[in-house]
């Protein structure tokens, strides 16, 4: 469960970046 978590994380981390 908290791998899944981590993984929404880490996509929400990487569309931020590629939007700034």
């Amino acid at each position: 469960m908290s791998q899944m978590i981590g993984r929404v994380i880490w996509e929400k981390n990487i569309k931020t970046r590629y939007l700034k």
